[in-house]
């Protein structure tokens, strides 16, 4: 089991919290990210620097997860994907995302893309919270506790 982080879209402080969380349990943390969000500050197990072309951090996650492991991101399209391979999916505000969740999700991202295509606004996310990130941290490490908590795909 390891922990990857989606680099693009995962705030420092969600970083630290998986740190904090994996580090008790002596699980491996990934971070992936795009060349454009490069650091020195960057703490991580491991980091792994990709270019800077559309999707590619996703693509590289999606081919490095394994049943059972556990991605944090805020894209749900990443999430879909990594669900479909067995693995957890966890946003940095730390909800947990699940099959129907996804679904709702990926439906409403639709809509909001018709909209802004056609000229309409909509709201961005709110500015991230302590709340936020207790909730992250709770939520992770009952995912990391507990194998019930996400799909492991048979064989």
């Amino acid at each position: 089991m390891k922990i990857l982080l989606d680099g693009d879209a995962c705030p420092g402080t969600t970083r630290q919290i998986a740190l904090e969380v994996a580090g008790e349990r002596g699980i491996k943390v990934l971070h992936v990210a795009s060349i454009a969000h490069w650091s020195a500050k960057i703490e991580a197990h491991e980091t792994i620097w990709v270019d800077s072309v559309d999707q590619e951090s996703d693509m590289v996650i999606t081919n490095l997860v394994d049943p059972g492991d556990v991605v944090v991101t805020a894209d749900y399209g990443l999430s879909a994907l990594v669900l479909s391979r067995g693995a957890a999916a966890i946003s940095p505000r730390g909800f947990i995302y699940s099959g129907d969740r996804i679904e709702r999700l990926l439906f409403e991202r639709y809509l909001s893309a018709r909209v802004r295509r056609g000229g309409g606004k909509t709201k961005g996310p709110r500015r991230h919270s302590l709340a936020d990130n207790q909730r992250f941290k709770k939520n992770l490490a009952k995912l990391l506790d507990s194998a019930d908590c996400y799909p492991v795909l048979p064989g």
